[in-house]
């Protein structure tokens, strides 16, 4: 009935700081979107990426509100199958012909794999009395498909809030990254080049001494879980018109139009963004912990560049100056990325995945 349905789970992680100290609250919700879409059918595909922004916090009488908008990206594919005319042979007709190129999508399948990872801290920061908050991203950097295995290696990057023994720095931030090599089993499926889009799921962590009885070791176990595709192309021939040199012909023609996939483009840019600083929150004396992720708005292909209009939210934990006393805010912010390092020639519109590498905040 033209109907889509696409549902998905929000991890909230809220740093709380009251009479009993700084600590973590964790939360999971079940979302649903329903949405009529013309010319949806049971046999379509759908390429889903869903983001979280205008993320808030209050507290209602004793209890912690969360709130926040989920923002849904979305391809729709229709399998399709029809018959034409590509040749004609015969001395009274002439004709002409043009050449269209078709893709096709091989497959699609969801996949669902866990990483794990240990870490140790320098000893130039604090050790760990509790593990806050982890954002992680993940990048996937080279995939292909072989003896009907996928092989995808790829980059996670760690950004690690943590509550610290160190009463004159309690809150510490720590980014950190590892890369990741994973073979996942595909039936039924023929040897190629895909594309993986990955999210993540989950993430827990423990924390271990080190052999200084130091507790600088945390222990990350991180759950992802995306879909993988695979599109190849083809070329037809197709009769675009034809005429008779002896009779009148009573022809029919029908404007078609077809979309062509161009191969995965992959770009890193670096942005500076600059956040002010709310109207009723004391000046910072030193930034302890910064997050910040990235929504997509609109992409627009212009003279063979890419312009990605962004908007994010940006959570800030820092030491308050003239006080000493830990403070935070959150605060949304719009940016735009150009991006001049591919050829975009006579590529119409683009489908965008937003990755986070490295954050850093002065």
């Amino acid at each position: 009935n033209n109907e889509v349905l696409i549902e998905g789970i929000v991890n909230f992680c809220a740093i709380v700081k009251d009479e009993n100290g700084i600590r973590k609250i964790e939360r999971s919700e079940r979302f649903n979107f329903n949405e009529t879409c013309q010319g949806a059918m049971p046999s379509s595909y759908m390429l889903a990426s869903c983001d979280c922004s205008k993320v808030k916090g209050y507290c209602e009488t004793g209890n912690l509100m969360l709130n926040c908008v989920v923002n849904i990206s979305a391809i729709l594919i229709n399998p399709c199958e029809i018959e034409c005319f590509n040749e004609l042979e015969d001395d009274e007709f002439r004709k002409k012909t043009s050449t269209v190129k078709l893709n096709k999508l091989d497959f699609k399948k969801n996949i669902r794999f866990s990483l794990s990872e240990e870490k140790e801290l320098s000893p130039r920061v604090p050790e760990i009395e509790q593990v806050l908050s982890v954002n992680a991203s993940v990048n996937v950097k080279e995939a292909h498909i072989s003896a009907g295995q996928l092989i995808m290696g790829g980059e996670v990057c760690l950004q690690t809030v943590y509550k610290s023994v160190d009463e004159y720095e309690p809150v510490v931030q720590v980014t950190d990254n590892f890369d990741f090599t994973q073979i996942i089993e595909l039936k039924d499926v023929q040897d190629s080049t895909p594309i993986v889009k990955l999210s993540l799921e989950e993430v827990h962590t423990s924390i271990l001494p080190n052999e200084q009885g130091e507790f600088r070791r945390i222990t990350y176990n991180i759950g992802l879980c995306g879909y993988v595709y695979s599109l190849s192309s083809d070329e037809a021939t197709v009769i675009t018109d034809v005429y008779s040199v002896k009779n009148k012909l009573n022809c029919q023609c029908k404007n078609v139009d077809f979309t062509e996939i161009s191969e995965k483009f992959t770009s890193t840019v670096s942005k500076n963004i600059q956040v002010r600083l709310p109207e009723n929150k004391t000046p910072i004396a030193r930034i302890n912990a910064v997050s910040f992720n990235p929504v997509l708005d609109k992409c627009q292909i212009s003279s063979s560049k890419a312009i990605i209009k962004c908007f994010g939210e940006v959570s800030c934990i820092y030491t308050a100056s003239g006080t000493g006393e830990t403070d935070g805010f959150n605060t949304l912010v719009e940016f735009e990325i150009i991006s001049d390092s591919m050829q975009f020639n006579d590529i119409d519109a683009c489908f965008v995945h937003l990755c986070l590498c490295d954050i850093q905040a002065v």
